[in-house]
């Protein structure tokens, strides 16, 4: 196959089940001697979804062609036979007047049609001549600078029949895609799934890529019939300058422009119709071919890596799917302080790690539940797995190692892929942003984590995003009588233990309940403002009777729930102001001091830092409160106003909007009251320090675009929620490292470890 048997990596040695005493990856031994992919050829279905799309092809083409053939003979005919409408009556009185406004009625009836008729040639030939934007960010590899990648593809490419790349290029997306430019194949991989993926699974997403390129009759239809329903759908849907002039038209006060303008527009709302259906019939068609491509390119992913490895990278690439999303999430929250992370694909496997084995388990099975659509481009999980299951191939991979054996310096072109991606998306930009260490990201992280489950374990549960914790000693004051300091803690500390335990259906009710209130409260102000809904939006009918009854059991359900779980919070609370009323006894640090693990000094700072934050947030909670509940109304107004879309609705949707950027304002004034303990160098932080404002809220829009104003309000919630739990958990981490000093024979303070935790402040 034109690969020497000592060709290798040169500077990666194989990490994995059998990669023990292997100094390089000798692609002679990629796949097994015996290794043999079993036949591929199309199956009935692809037969079938391909003779569906030549003909939708044809049947498109022609029916496009013949509505501007259509469209451009009715102008031309009616602009040629129909000279007569402007001819003058032979007589006639009226005197001047009356015959200036006869041309002018003449002149609109015979030149409205031709402009429209020109306009909407112009808008169904538009999609043609433009040019899709296409992403320029991907890192082109040189085959002399990566052999062993190009030679492994190549090799897979020979054993498929399928065409040799002549380029391979790498991004930071967790996901990998073929395309033809200018008669060239090139493979794209997202560096992430070079990461996240053992060598037999990503050779196999390798097949899956290249097999697509083995059917070619099969991949120019399905890119013809692609082609034609994306024309269709940007004739149906792009808007440009022609479209604006139209709109602008309609708004004139002249009746010489309004009519032609409005009859223009009709016409063309019309041809956008029409090209609106055969769009969704090409769309139709194209799926179900796409949907046998992928089937089999699935069989080529599976004669070469087999069933279990194909299953195993379909679960494998949810979840760095849903870490590539976090990931990037991260990075937009770092554009506000002016800091980027310096390596995006190694910030996606720190994600990836947080998600926990119970997560990407419920991840599969949703994901496994989900049935085909008729607009699914792929098929379903289950349909691919059953189709793979069919096949039972074990495929030819001979060589266990992680993916990154393939390339040479993978961490430095993370980092090369990294920038090329900024500097596209970002521009001149980029050169005022801070690139960040994944490292400094990764400790943050983890800080953070360990801090959100001390929380939970200190309190028996995940605290409710908008409850204040009753924690309200900004600056404990140190106790005079130690003796009585720590009996006081001790007593707490066991009535809290206690109010602590099977709190858990506590919380799942009194969350329950708490989202049947806000529905029935959305729903009184939905009536109230004349909105109709259907009770499948929030739960409960939509007539007054229901709605106050819901209402009314759903206070009763909350508060039952709400005072078991009070108890506890401010059991908690009480534990934990008890604790930190010790800490600057000088016995108390003495004994601290004797642990060589705890830094006393950093205890202190730690505390003096964090709980005048902690409880500066539980005063804030009436403000969060309202905040939170105009925000519930805004989005089931926007979701009701959606299906009717009734411009009697505009009017109540603006009060709403302007009611909640008003109480964002008053919750923004509030924060901004409150220095941030994290540090902050966004360009928002005044030059005596960043407050929470600057992190949580650093602007409330002036506008009134609900869309916008929602999104800062659940940007501004979410924020606050894990601020909260940041914070407590590292007054919490402080509070059970004096309770281990002071409290004999209470080593396992919580159910903490006997040593302590992870430091969350660290």
């Amino acid at each position: 196959m034109g690969v020497d048997a000592g060709q290798s990596a040169g500077d990666e040695t194989p990490r994995g089940p059998g990669a023990a005493g292997r100094k390089t990856l000798r692609l002679a031994d990629l796949t097994r001697p015996d290794g043999v992919v079993p036949p591929l050829g199309a199956g009935l279905g692809y037969v079938i979804a391909g003779f569906a799309a030549l003909a939708a092809i044809l049947l498109l083409i022609a029916s496009y062609a013949a509505l501007i053939g259509l469209v451009g003979w009715a102008t031309y005919w009616h602009a040629t036979n129909d000279l007569w409408w402007l001819s003058q009556p032979s007589h006639g009185a009226g005197g001047i007047r009356g015959r200036a406004l006869l041309v002018a009625l003449q002149l609109l009836a015979y030149g409205s049609p031709i402009l429209s008729g020109v306009i909407v040639v112009i808008v169904m030939l538009k999609p043609i001549v433009a040019r899709p934007r296409v992403d320029a960010w991907p890192v082109p590899l040189e085959r002399q600078d990566q052999p062993t990648l190009y030679a492994a593809v190549d090799q897979i490419a020979e054993l498929l029949g399928a065409p040799k790349p002549a380029a391979i290029e790498v991004d930071c997306t967790a996901n990998a895609a073929a395309r033809m430019s200018g008669g060239r194949l090139i493979l794209r991989i997202g560096l992430p799934l070079v990461h996240g993926l053992d060598l037999r699974e990503l050779i196999g997403v390798v097949a899956h890529e290249l097999g697509h390129f083995r059917q070619r009759t099969g991949r120019g239809l399905s890119r013809g019939v692609h082609l034609l329903a994306g024309w269709l759908l940007r004739a149906v849907y792009e808007r440009d300058q022609l479209d604006e002039w139209i709109l602008e038209a309609c708004e004139s006060e002249s009746l010489l422009i309004l009519i032609p303008a409005y009859f223009a527009r009709f016409c063309v709302w019309i041809s956008r119709g029409i090209l609106w259906i055969l769009a969704m019939f090409a769309m139709v068609v194209a799926s179900s071919l796409l949907r046998q491509m992928e089937f089999d390119a699935d069989r080529a992913e599976v004669g070469v890596s087999g069933v279990k490895a194909f299953i195993s990278t379909m679960q494998r690439l949810g979840v760095l799917s849903i870490a590539d999303g976090q990931a990037r999430q991260r990075v937009i929250e770092g554009l506000r302080r002016l800091e980027l992370p310096d390596n995006l694909t190694a910030l996606v496997m720190v994600e990836s790690g947080r998600i926990s084995p119970e997560v990407a388990e419920r991840l599969r099975s949703a994901r496994h539940t989900l049935k085909t659509g008729l607009f699914s481009t792929h098929p379903a999980d289950a349909d691919r797995v059953a189709a793979a299951r069919a096949i039972g191939a074990e495929g030819v991979i001979a060589i266990d190692a992680p993916g990154t054996a393939l390339f040479r310096n993978v961490e430095a072109l993370s980092k090369v892929a990294t920038i090329a991606e900024y500097r596209e998306r970002l521009g001149e930009r980029l050169d005022r942003m801070t690139l960040v260490p994944v490292q400094g990201i990764v400790a943050a992280t983890k800080a953070d984590d360990n801090a959100i489950k001390l929380v939970e374990r200190f309190f028996g549960m995940t605290l409710h995003p908008l409850r204040a914790l009753p924690f309200t000693e900004s600056h404990p004051r140190p106790v005079s009588d130690l003796a009585d300091g720590v009996e006081r803690l001790r007593r707490l500390r066991a009535e809290h233990l206690a109010a602590a335990r099977g709190l858990e259906p506590f919380r799942v009710e009194y969350e329950a309940a708490d989202a049947r209130w806000r529905n029935a409260t959305s729903g009184e102000r939905l009536l109230a403002a004349g909105i109709t809904f259907q009770r499948e939006h929030l739960g409960v009918d939509p007539k007054p009777a229901a709605i106050s009854e819901s209402r009314e059991r759903a206070v009763v359900a909350r508060d039952a729930a709400e005072e078991r779980l009070e108890r506890s919070e401010r059991r908690g609370a009480e534990r934990l102001a008890a604790a930190l009323r010790l800490v600057e006894h000088p016995r108390v640090q003495s004994t601290l001091a004797r642990d060589p693990k705890t830094d006393v000094p950093r205890l202190i700072a730690s505390m003096r830092l964090f709980t005048p934050t902690l409880a500066s947030l539980g005063q804030l909670h009436g403000d969060v409160s309202r905040v939170a509940e105009e925000y519930t109304v805004l989005l089931s107004m926007l979701k009701a106003i959606s299906e009717q879309r009734g411009a009697k609705n505009v009017t109540p949707l603006a009060s709403v909007t302007r009611e909640l950027r008003r109480r964002l304002s008053v919750l923004r004034d509030a924060l901004a009251q409150i220095p941030t303990p994290f540090p902050h160098t966004g360009p928002t932080a005044s030059s005596g320090g960043a407050s929470l404002a600057d992190v949580l809220l650093p602007s409330v829009p002036q506008g009134n675009n609900p869309f916008e104003i929602a999104n800062v309000a659940q940007t501004a919630l979410r924020g606050l929620d894990h601020l909260r739990d940041r914070v407590a958990g590292r007054v919490i981490h402080v509070a059970l490292a004096v309770e281990r000093a002071v409290l004999e024979g209470s080593a396992t303070a919580a159910g903490e470890p006997r040593g302590g935790g992870a430091d969350p402040t660290a």
